[in-house]
């Protein structure tokens, strides 16, 4: 056996693995999520509540220290078959926000409301605003 054959079968392996990676990579980003939608988050801790009806982002206005404040969150399915939802939360804010659902699955054409409550952290300064990310994915469910 020549010394370069191993060296070949490793070389031709590595490339074997590589595509097989790359292909299931390709195979899951075309085929498994159908969409991702993400929308900021919004927290202002201040003295005196109040309110923000922004209707791109997912606000809780403003919240004195350790109240909370809750808000809805309308999932649609546009899709013409279910989809499973994965909501992901991000940033600073999202330790201090409850989502009541973040899994779940949705029929074709399906909405759902999804409750947010968010608590302002006690020990924050005030006039302060935290920010964060909430992030959807849209799974096909096989």
């Amino acid at each position: 056996m020549s010394p370069l054959k191993p060296l070949k079968v490793a070389i031709l392996l590595i490339i074997f693995a590589a595509l097989v990676m790359v292909s299931t990579a390709l195979f899951y980003s075309f085929y498994y999520v159908v969409d991702v939608r993400e929308v900021g988050m919004k927290l202002m801790v201040a003295e005196f509540g109040g309110f923000d009806n922004n209707p791109v982002n997912l606000t809780f206005g403003a919240v004195s220290p350790g109240d909370s404040s809750e808000r809805g969150l309308i999932i649609k399915n546009v899709y013409n078959m279910p989809v499973r939802v994965k909501i992901h939360l991000s940033g600073e804010l999202a330790p201090f926000v409850d989502l009541k659902e973040s899994d779940f699955v949705l029929q074709k054409y399906q909405n759902k409301t999804i409750r947010a409550t968010a608590i302002a952290p006690v020990d924050y300064p005030v006039n302060r605003t935290l920010y964060g990310k909430v992030r959807v994915l849209f799974v096909r469910t096989w």
